[in-house]
């Protein structure tokens, strides 16, 4: 088995995940204005995507370990897929925050399905390499997407941004019946028991939930902040997704030394204490704006490659989908809060300043969330 196959196949599901879920924020101006949304609401759609993924990926990422990626994984596609053609149609709120949950019903679970995929096709020092460059997917889709589907809805509207960005997920379902030879799925063999890992994963999970409100808070409303301070619609888009460009380079380096745990919960630490002092920053920072935000990014980006590596040490292979499902909860929880906070503090201030203090505030709790992971060792009997 080539495992690189598989990587491909788990790259470009995480590439469409991240069209689907990133289309939105460069095309808010156009839709707010189109269906009269306020900052709460704008949001919240960001929020709703993530909404059935708090029930659902858990269940995803243990169907996954007994049935394997491809069974789940195309479904999931499918439903991600309507759902994002259906966001193309929407006529108001209630009916895009509809088709936003059911799209993100798939793609969470798809994510899940893809983590795993990595974790459970790679071993040794090669997992942390292959992590390396797997936690470049969601920063490379969001830099792609902030361009590609902010010049689309500038010249043909936000509703083909939408469908376009639905389309995506044509490639990895190509990709899964042409390259993927994964290992074999457990079947009935349901590995450890719920209660056990979860002990385990928590503190992996809660880093995971308080990083992403502050990481998805600041890519749906960067743009506009940008804008505000003086940026055009092109350049506050461009440089807001500007916080995604460290992850691409740093992710893989940072994955050549994710060799243990407590490396992993170091670069987790150092990662989120540094992203919270930027982030105080913003509301001061009216000339440095552009420095700020690569800073950003590159701090930020200590982070994530070492928290994908983490299941591994955490449980074992039978049970990297449960594992990844949890992670994934935690991702959506994340989701819902932070964005519907940021928006409700603008809209009750008329400024991003207190957003931003909340944002600090995400990500220093994600640094408290990993201290525990330096008690812990790997070890994959959950008794």
């Amino acid at each position: 088995m080539n495992p690189w196959r598989n990587f491909a196949v788990a790259y470009s599901s995480v590439l469409a995940f991240t069209f689907v879920f990133q289309a939105l924020p460069p095309l808010l101006q156009l839709l707010s204005a189109d269906l009269s949304l306020d900052h709460t609401q704008s949001g919240l759609l960001m929020g709703v995507f993530a909404l059935p993924g708090i029930a659902l990926t858990i269940p995803g990422g243990r169907l996954a370990d007994r049935y394997g990626f491809k069974l789940v994984s195309t479904a999931a596609i499918l439903i991600m897929l309507a759902g994002a053609v259906g966001s193309a149609f929407a006529i108001d709120f209630w009916t895009l925050s509809l088709a936003r949950m059911f799209a993100g019903t798939g793609g969470l679970i798809l994510v899940v399905g893809a983590g795993s995929l990595v974790s459970r096709s790679f071993s040794g020092r090669n997992l942390g390499i292959a992590m390396g460059f797997y936690g470049t997917g969601l920063p490379v889709g969001t830099i792609i997407g902030f361009s590609l589907f902010g010049f689309i809805a500038a010249d043909f509207g936000w509703r083909t941004a939408l469908f376009v960005s639905g389309m995506s997920a044509l490639i990895p379902l190509t990709l899964i019946y042409a390259l993927l030879n994964e290992p074999t799925p457990n079947g009935a063999n349901s590995g450890g028991a719920f209660s056990a890992i979860l002990r385990r994963t928590w503190p992996m999970g809660m880093v995971w939930l308080w990083f992403n409100a502050a990481i998805i808070a600041f890519i749906t409303f960067g743009p506009e902040f940008l804008l505000a301070s003086g940026f055009t619609p092109t350049a506050a888009n461009f440089v807001a997704g500007l916080v995604m460009w460290g992850a691409v380079i740093v992710s893989p380096i940072v994955g050549l030394f994710l060799t243990d745990i407590r490396r992993k919960a170091g670069f987790i630490i150092t990662g989120t204490l540094l992203a919270s002092a930027v982030m105080t920053l913003f509301p001061f920072a009216s000339t440095q704006l552009v420095p700020l935000v690569i800073i950003l990014g590159i701090v930020g980006a200590l982070a994530p490659p070492a928290v994908f590596a983490l299941p591994a040490d955490l449980v074992g292979p039978e049970d990297q989908g449960l594992a990844f499902g949890i992670m994934s909860t935690s991702l959506n929880i994340g989701i819902v809060i932070g964005p519907f906070l940021v928006g409700a503090a603008r809209d009750q201030t008329g400024t991003y300043a207190l957003g931003f203090n909340l944002m600090a505030a995400f990500v220093f709790l994600a640094a408290l969330s990993a201290l525990p992971l330096f008690r812990m060792r790997s070890d994959h009997s959950l008794s």
